[in-house]
């Protein structure tokens, strides 16, 4: 019986030291302390507002919404939906331009797209810019216009002296490289620095489970966090302002380890309660088989 006894000890001092030690290894540490990425190159979700490269036109964003609602619940994997209202005027006579929304989505498949002007869908050409349409944005924005960035091209006709309203609905699924690499979703809004005079602005991101690491804030423009059930929102905003360069964005650097809560420490959890008890059963056993012996 004391070997009995020693050995179920001991058996629960190795299942105690094992859930210490699970512990510690997935433990998520969150800091601020250091803003500098390590390890696996960054993916990049990135938009960019609407752009024209037609320096004749005064049209003016008056108001603008962007809401990136972005769903994080799944291990590894986003889905995104983003939706852009914006209100222009056009402080000359009726005038057609080509208008120029970038992005670059990274590897996530695209579910779905479409474009609105005054509630009407209007046809629109998707293309990879090439390096001298990149750099001319890069010029005009003074932003971080990724080398594999594509564009959404239309030509949108502007009323004179009339508000013109124009949405899009940009619906994407997106995977992190693995757990615990440096991904970022962003937003450019300096694009809006391109069209005539101030701007006012709101721009979300609605984010779903996961929560970022960080997320962008500067002396000139902060961030307004704003809890929600099942996540929090991240919001900026511009009222009639001159627009300067802003790159809004949120990061993930911890590891993502509800994979290894919710399944694979359980399941060590059970093998382990499992093999112990097994082998209580055979000492057992094994005790009451010597007695009958003796």
């Amino acid at each position: 019986m004391k070997k009995t006894n020693l050995t179920f000890v001991l058996i629960l001092l190795i299942l105690t030291t094992s859930m210490i030690y699970l512990d510690q290894s997935f433990e998520i540490k969150k800091t601020a302390a250091n803003p500098i990425p390590v390890g696996p190159p960054p993916s990049l979700w990135q938009l960019v507002g609407f752009c024209h490269t037609n320096s004749s036109v005064n049209i003016s964003i008056i108001d603008s919404n962007v809401l990136l609602d972005i769903d994080y619940t799944k291990y590894l994997k986003f889905k995104i939906a983003t939706y852009g209202e914006y209100i222009f005027y056009n402080f000359n006579e009726t005038t057609t331009i080509t208008v120029l929304a970038p992005f670059d989505l990274y590897d996530s498949s695209i579910r779905e797209f479409s474009l609105e002007v005054d509630n009407n869908l209007v046809p629109f050409t998707v293309y990879d810019l090439t390096n001298e349409q990149r750099l001319q944005l890069i010029y005009l924005t003074n932003g971080p216009i990724s080398p594999s960035v594509s564009v959404l091209a239309a030509n949108i006709t502007f009323e004179g002296f009339k508000n013109t309203t124009v949405k899009y609905y940009v619906s994407t699924d997106f995977k992190r490289n693995k757990s615990g690499s440096y991904t970022s979703i962003g937003y450019l809004v300096s694009s809006g620095k391109i069209w005539f005079g101030n701007i006012t602005e709101k721009v979300e991101f609605r984010v779903k489970g996961l929560q970022p690491d960080y997320y962008s804030e500067s002396d000139t423009k902060h961030c307004s966090i704003v809890d929600f059930s099942g996540g929090k929102s991240y919001n900026w905003e511009w009222k009639n302002e001159v627009m300067d360069f802003h790159f809004l964005y949120i990061e993930f650097r911890s590891k993502d380890t509800r994979l290894i809560v919710k399944v694979i420490v359980p399941l060590i959890v059970v093998i382990l309660i499992t093999m112990s008890l097994l082998i209580v059963f055979y000492l057992r056993k094994r005790t009451k088989i010597r007695k009958t012996i003796v």
